[in-house]
């Protein structure tokens, strides 16, 4: 749904949506797959930025 109302409609670039994808990859990998570890700076980097895009289109 996010690419649907989000992507297609340019709100976000694909570069974010890459990142989205594999946020939410790793996080399933997480909940399944504990001893799996992650590089936590690239996941608070990914997050951080689409938080920073998200901002910038609320209407206050």
């Amino acid at each position: 749904m996010f690419g649907l109302y989000f992507i297609k409609t340019g709100e976000f670039d694909l570069t974010t949506a890459k990142a989205m994808g594999r946020l939410m990859k790793m996080r399933e990998e997480a909940d399944y797959y504990p001893e799996i570890s992650f590089i936590k700076e690239e996941a608070i980097k990914m997050a951080s930025d689409f938080l920073n895009k998200a901002k910038t289109l609320i209407i206050y």
